[in-house]
């Protein structure tokens, strides 16, 4: 007895219904998620770890030393408005 024969479906991600804006994303609820906007898409991310954290905090204490012995650019820490 043969097998039966298997069908080939695309499969294709479903295109996002709308375009989302940084006002639209501002008047979601509180509810503890984190929210980004990129290129008018909406993402859903957890929170960063621990050690993350701690990776981004070593990186910005660097940078910002360097420079402000050149005297050259801000550094800024994160969360920023989107």
């Amino acid at each position: 007895m043969r097998p039966p024969r298997r069908r080939a479906y695309a499969v294709v991600m479903p295109s996002a219904s709308r375009s989302w804006t940084a006002d639209m994303v501002r008047a979601l609820p509180d509810d503890g998620k984190r929210y980004e906007l990129v290129h008018g898409e909406l993402l859903v991310t957890p929170a960063p770890r621990a050690v993350h954290q701690a990776a981004v905090g070593a990186l910005y204490l660097a940078l910002h030393s360097a420079c402000a012995r050149a005297r050259v650019h801000r550094v800024w820490l994160s969360p920023a408005d989107i």
